[in-house]
């Protein structure tokens, strides 16, 4: 994505990331899910993304605990059900 920039509108951006995705293995995809902090996961975050990482995962500051706990829960079924992690 980053070699393709920069995109001429959202449209174009969105096109060739579909086009990335879709001429990507399953061991690309699985590598790129697994540099990816979960929901929630701060130390995650921080371990694979620095500030940026941090960052995305703000919106988690202020989640309650149900939240959160719902949020480690979705995480699991969702790499389950998807074969990853």
């Amino acid at each position: 994505m980053t070699e393709s920039r920069p995109f001429a509108s959202p449209d174009d951006m969105k096109l060739t990331s579909d086009r990335i995705w879709s001429g990507s293995s399953r061991e690309d995809i699985l590598e790129a899910f697994e540099a990816h902090p979960r929901i929630g996961d701060k130390k995650g975050a921080e371990q694979h993304g620095g500030k940026w990482a941090s960052n995305e995962q703000r919106g988690m500051d202020s989640a309650s605990n149900d939240i959160a706990i719902a949020m480690m829960k979705g995480n699991a079924e969702y790499e389950a059900r998807m074969g990853f992690r």
